[in-house]
């Protein structure tokens, strides 16, 4: 199947950054919780309230244990009042590993000489969705590298067959995408594939740490992947999902810079992101992180409580590999 090769151009004036790290860091050195203070914000996400950055940063820096575990119990009060005693499950199925970025945490990075690259073919990829189907799955994450092949008519053609293929009882009833940004053009040829949620993750908001990482190809340009989402938005695409990864940088920072894209999205479109994924990185074979960033399993947990009471109706993903 041929696919149109047209690149989409990107817009003559981008969009202005609305991360300011100074906003950031200063917001979280003048926070200092006490026990009034963290049961008043609880109490404001009980309402069922957007938390601000400040409220935010409040409880992301309490250190007394008693303060900790009120913010863990205000969390799964508000879990279980919103959301009952539910978990929905989504399986991810990784398309294709081409990449031209070069990402000094990710295996898939354009570096990488010793990788195997493979795009499964539709037979492939029917294959794989009959299998989950086989095993109840019913929603669907595809997984693209960022790669020429791997464009928006690509990923729609995608989609597309996921929702086609069907065996026996099962069916594949939401799919969505995890992959590059796109323009504004390549975000409504996706939506019109019918897709659910689209996710791009800014991995860390820190302008400099961002850097660091991210030393070749499309994904080292921060404000374009910083602001990808105002284009779906602008696309028609209002099902959008954010994340950092957990591990680059402060966790705190990351916190506030997840709930300042939060304000960002409602305050220019009225309408929050569908998600937030919160992915923690570790060290691996041939990857040495350091242990500066690194999260313990107390702070990750307090972090995922911290979040879930600053945007109480936002959907939250606990990704495993």
């Amino acid at each position: 199947m041929k696919f149109n090769t047209q690149k989409y151009s990107i817009p003559d004036e981008p969009m202005k950054p609305f991360i300011d790290p100074a906003e950031i860091i200063g917001i979280l050195k003048n926070a200092r919780p006490d026990k009034s203070q963290i049961k008043d914000i609880i109490d404001k996400s009980l309402a069922k309230n957007r938390l601000s950055m400040q409220e935010t940063a409040i409880l992301a820096n309490a250190t007394d244990p008693d303060h900790i575990q009120m913010i863990k119990d205000g969390a799964r009060t508000l879990k279980e009042t919103v959301y009952g005693n539910r978990i929905v499950l989504f399986a991810p199925l990784y398309i294709g590993n081409k990449c031209q970025n070069n990402c000094t945490y990710c295996g898939f990075k354009a570096s990488n000489k010793s990788a195997v690259r493979k795009t499964l073919s539709d037979a492939e990829i029917t294959h794989e969705i009959e299998a989950l189907e086989d095993n109840g799955q019913k929603r669907l994450i595809l997984v693209f590298g960022e790669h020429d092949q791997y464009d928006p008519e690509y990923i729609a053609h995608c989609a597309k067959l996921s929702y086609s293929v069907k065996k026996g009882n099962g069916e594949i009833r939401r799919v969505n995408i995890n992959a590059a940004p796109l323009d504004i053009e390549g975000f409504r040829t996706v939506k019109e594939a019918g897709i659910g949620t689209y996710q791009v993750f800014q991995e860390t908001y820190h302008p400099e740490a961002y850097k660091t990482y991210h030393i070749r190809g499309k994904k080292a340009d921060f404000n374009y992947r910083l602001t990808s989402l105002d284009r779906a938005q602008e696309a028609g695409l209002d099902d959008v999902g954010i994340g950092a990864l957990f591990g680059l940088y402060d966790w705190k920072y990351e916190v506030l810079g997840l709930i300042r894209h939060t304000n960002h999205l409602e305050a220019c479109y009225n309408i929050g992101p569908h998600t937030i994924s919160f992915p923690r990185i570790k060290d691996a074979s041939m990857l040495q992180m350091g242990s500066k960033y690194i999260v313990s399993d107390n702070d990750f947990a307090k972090m995922i409580a911290v979040l879930r009471l600053a945007v109480p109706y936002t959907g939250m993903i606990l990704t495993a590999r």
